[in-house]
């Protein structure tokens, strides 16, 4: 790419295997130096401030440009507890299992569902979260099985739920 349209300029892009959030991303950059670098940081409206703190204290200047902005959806109670009453009683219990790829997802799941005549079930029931971030706030939003996938990848996901349903090996 820099060979062929833009001499000179330094792209670097961390891979990683393992967690793919803001703290990850952080790690990786200390290896690169940053310091002096001009930092494009896209986020949403309001979002990732802490990230662009972090870089500008490894001496990045940091550009935060704003590209979406996120709203909560607006749901009738009536329809969240259809919603929920569907996938509750639907096939075995023990197949139930809740992915939140991100905070706010849960935050606004939780919300909703709190008010449900059914949400010491839904607490209950296993919940896939990309990180630790999201763990603390599953934790805190009172959701009491909380497994942490190795990343934010599709892939992670469904090991997570493989995991979560594979038939237990009884010793006779």
């Amino acid at each position: 790419l820099e060979a062929q349209a833009w001499p000179g300029l330094n792209l670097a892009a961390p891979c990683t295997a393992g967690p793919q959030d803001s703290e990850a991303l952080l790690q990786q950059l200390l290896a690169y130096g940053i310091a002096g670098t001009q930092v494009l940081l896209f986020s949403g409206r309001g979002g990732r401030r802490k990230l662009q703190g972090a870089l500008a204290g490894m001496g990045a200047d940091v550009v935060r440009i704003e590209t979406y902005r996120r709203l909560k959806p607006v749901y009738s109670e009536a329809d969240i507890v259809r919603a929920l009453d569907d996938f509750l009683d639907a096939g075995s219990p023990q197949m139930h299992a809740m992915l939140f790829a991100s905070g706010e997802t849960l935050a606004n799941f939780c919300e909703y569902a709190r008010a449900t005549p059914r949400w010491a079930e839904l607490s209950a029931l296993p919940s896939i979260v990309p990180g630790e971030r999201v763990a603390e706030i599953a934790a805190r939003a009172g959701l009491k099985r909380v497994v942490v996938a190795a990343n934010a990848s599709a892939n992670a996901f469904l090991r997570v739920l493989a995991s979560l349903h594979r038939p237990s090996r009884c010793k006779l």
